[in-house]
């Protein structure tokens, strides 16, 4: 269970990252 939320956290930070990046992309 343990393995399972990092596994959620790690993909809700990649998602937060690319998020970020095609931002600043369109912002830039």
């Amino acid at each position: 269970e343990r393995k399972g939320s990092h596994f959620l956290a790690f993909l809700g930070l990649a998602a937060v990252l690319t998020c970020y990046k095609k931002l600043a992309k369109f912002t830039t």
